[in-house]
């Protein structure tokens, strides 16, 4: 009787509470069920749920039997990135944890790697090289100064050249543009030397060997040439300055030519002395006696050359005559100074003595003088 009344419920009482279902989605059922299948029972809920109870008079729920549909869940195994291909750059995916591989359906990206780009060597050497250049026809005489930017250019085309991207014209351009820069402004360089030189040499015939010149009684500068010397015994006055500076001017006169012993042992020829008389119109500002520095060259003019020989020669017998050596001339303004001065003649020289030359024979500046012999 007791379990009657355990298993049957009074009037009016609440029922007894039906199995617990979790709740969720359940499994779907197949349409045929395999034979000798039963349901199983739920045996395990949440533990978070009150515990059913069984129905009064139940009997203890079998063990459950295996089943397709019980089937023991495993996890797969680690996805195993793929290595990444040559080129191509991966980002691991969000989300994944610490140590975890990216799986194939996660969102990969893949990024190309960038080309290389262009870039300006050629185009900034080629500017370069114009402006170098063009700076040739401006820069005069520091025309050297467009390699400052000529040589950059030729570095910056070199550079070019090394990057396979900028193997186009613009290296060729601003290597050309550079070279030529340098050659044209070499060029032109050397040419302003070469006429600069010529410039210094054609002013320089006032004084380079001699000084400035001799002038005639008209102030003419330049007296007598080699064709038409003018005649012994007239007096012209001479400038000894380089530049217009402060020097000794000389009244100056030629007497002539005479023969002088020749006494060099050493080697064959003959030498002649020229004579005349030499006055200081002017000496230098605080000096009481004319410079012998400042006295003029003497030469002779032989079959169109001048000879210039010096020493070689027997002098005394123009010393007894009362002549003096011209470098010795140191005399007050206004004194008369009887010279001599000798010029040794080679041998392999021959032939008669077109003009004495006081001063550079090359000069304007020079004095022709016929060439008298004085008689001893």
């Amino acid at each position: 009787m007791a379990d009657d009344d355990a298993t049957s419920a009074e009037p009016g009482s609440d029922p007894p509470p039906a199995p617990f279902v979790a709740p969720g989605p359940q499994p779907a059922v197949p349409d045929a069920l395999p034979t000798g299948w039963s349901p199983e029972p739920v045996t395990q809920v949440d533990p978070a749920l009150p515990a059913a109870r069984p129905l009064p008079g139940a009997a203890p729920a079998p063990a459950a039997a295996s089943s397709p549909f019980s089937a023991t869940y495993s996890a797969p195994a680690a996805y195993q990135a793929p290595a990444s291909s040559p080129g191509l750059a991966s980002s691991p995916s969000a989300g994944l944890p610490v140590g975890g591989a990216t799986a194939p359906w996660e969102a990969q990206a893949w990024a190309p790697v960038p080309e290389k780009q262009r870039s300006a060597f050629g185009l900034v050497g080629l500017v370069l090289g114009v402006l170098a250049l063009l700076s040739t026809l401006v820069l005069g005489a520091f025309v050297l100064a467009a390699w400052l930017l000529a040589f950059p250019a030729i570095i910056l085309a070199i550079v070019g050249f090394a990057r396979s991207k900028d193997r186009n014209g613009l290296p060729i351009a601003a290597l050309l543009s550079g070279i030529a820069a340098i050659v044209v402004s070499t060029a032109i360089f050397a040419f302003s030397v070469v006429d600069g030189i010529g410039d210094v040499i054609e002013a320089a015939d006032d004084w380079v060997g001699s000084p400035r010149g001799a002038f005639d009684e008209d102030g003419n500068r330049g007296v007598g040439t080699l064709e038409e010397p003018a005649p012994v015994g007239e007096t012209f006055s001479y400038d000894a300055s380089f530049d217009g500076e402060d020097a000794t001017v000389w009244d100056v006169t030629v007497n002539g030519y005479v023969d002088l012993p020749e006494q060099d042992e050493f080697a064959e020829g003959w030498c002649v002395a020229v004579v005349g008389s030499i006055v200081p119109t002017h000496v230098i500002e605080g000096e009481a006696t004319s410079w012998w520095i400042d006295t003029p060259d003497v030469v002779v003019m032989i079959d169109d050359e001048a000879q210039y020989g010096y020493g070689g020669c027997d002098v005394s017998g123009v010393e007894d005559a009362g002549y003096r050596h011209l470098w010795e001339a140191e005399v007050p303004e206004g004194e008369t100074y009887d010279f001599y001065y000798e010029l040794w003649i080679p041998a392999e020289t021959q032939g008669d003595i077109q003009a004495i030359v006081v001063g550079d024979p090359d000069s304007e500046g020079a004095a022709f003088i016929q060439a008298v012999k004085v008689e001893e």
